[in-house]
């Protein structure tokens, strides 16, 4: 296991160095940074394994999309539909008629995405590394501060405060990303989260807690005393 283990690390540690290969073998003759690892491939393989690379990356592609593609669709059908609107009487439904709702929401959200993402990839950025950077920066701006929060606060805070963290994070990101008052799509990201860090402390300070979770937390500090 060890073995397999140190192998596995180092192949993929040889990925990250696959631009700076390519870079010392083909010069400036690559004019895409997104396909230089490709071109590396086809300058040193034979035809037959640079395809069969070519096979992999698109596998491993299609694959991560797919997976894209179902979270979404669960975040929109059982995250949004069933836990939040039918859970809270928002939407009036029986269990069997909210299920097939549910199911047809994920359904359409999956063509719809599909059909968001067309309408992107047909400008894509430069880079696709930014792409990725995009999704990166908005998930760490809005998730970071509670989470550092939950890891170091020694007090419970209110659940408003990290609705508003990651409101503020991630809306703070979209605003200074596509306004184009930052042009880094890390630096963007990076002023994002500090901004949704400030946020959940800030209003954890200030925000009270539900009766029921305060009287459970003054519960739990009469106990360990």
């Amino acid at each position: 296991m060890i073995v397999v283990y140190v192998i596995t690390a180092s192949l993929c540690l040889i990925v990250l160095f696959g631009g700076v290969y390519s870079r010392a073998a083909l010069g400036d003759t690559v004019h895409t940074t997104d396909l230089a690892l490709m071109e590396y491939a086809v300058y040193l393989f034979s035809p037959l394994i640079a395809a069969l690379m070519g096979i992999v990356i698109l596998a491993a592609a299609m694959s991560t999309t797919d997976g894209i593609f179902v979270a979404i669709s669960t975040v929109f059908a059982n995250d949004i539909f069933l836990k939040v609107l039918v859970k809270r009487k928002l939407v009036k439904a029986d269990t069997a008629t909210a299920e097939r709702i549910a199911l047809r929401i994920g359904r359409i959200s999956v063509v719809v995405i599909g059909f968001i993402a067309y309408l992107i990839v047909k400008q894509p950025p430069k880079y696709l590394g930014d792409v990725l950077w995009i999704g990166v920066s908005g998930v760490a701006a809005g998730t970071v501060g509670p989470i550092l929060y939950a890891v170091y606060a020694k007090k419970q805070a209110a659940p408003r405060a990290a609705e508003l963290s990651m409101g503020f994070g991630l809306f703070s990101y979209l605003l200074l990303y596509f306004s184009g008052m930052e042009k880094s799509t890390m630096a963007a990201g990076a002023w994002a989260t500090l901004i949704g860090i400030g946020t959940m402390f800030l209003f954890a300070k200030t925000l009270t807690l539900p009766k029921q979770a305060a009287a459970n937390q003054i519960a739990a500090k009469m106990k360990i005393k």
